[in-house]
């Protein structure tokens, strides 16, 4: 049986956050993938955002990158927002589906939304878990 996943209040708005994943800053989530991390925006984030019209990449597949360093741009109905890298490691994939089809983020952000690979250099990332506490009913999660 599949996990429930969390719920976080956006005001008054439920957004739901796979439990299955870790989260780094800046509303991203982290799958394990061979070597490293797939990522993407969390439902938090693409809310901030709104609907997904345009993603550009800065740092080319191969390139290594240090954790913090920006790595491209995403534009939104609602805001603009440079992407970073949140791991110290190597680009070895982006999703060239959302690039030619932004709007992909917007509709399964936690599937075929994700938006690149980053392959580690070092052993532990900055990621988090989220443990499940209620609050007012629903699950709250700072800092998403």
């Amino acid at each position: 049986m599949k996990p429930k996943p969390l719920v976080f209040l956006m005001g008054p708005t439920p957004v739901f956050l796979p439990v299955d994943r870790l989260y780094a800053r800046g509303h991203y989530w982290a799958a394990a993938v061979e070597g490293g991390y797939r990522f993407g925006l969390s439902a938090y984030g693409v809310r901030l955002l709104g609907e997904i019209q345009h993603l550009e990449w800065t740092a080319a597949e191969g390139s290594a990158v240090a954790a913090g360093e920006a790595i491209g741009a995403i534009e939104g109905s609602k805001a603009t927002s440079d992407l970073y890298a949140r791991i110290a490691g190597r680009i070895e994939r982006s999703n060239d589906d959302v690039r030619t089809r932004p709007r992909a983020i917007t509709t399964n952000l936690y599937d075929s939304g994700w938006l690149l690979a980053i392959g580690l250099l070092v052993t532990v990332p900055p990621l988090v878990r989220f443990q499940r506490r209620r609050r007012g009913g629903a699950q709250r999660c700072p800092g998403v």
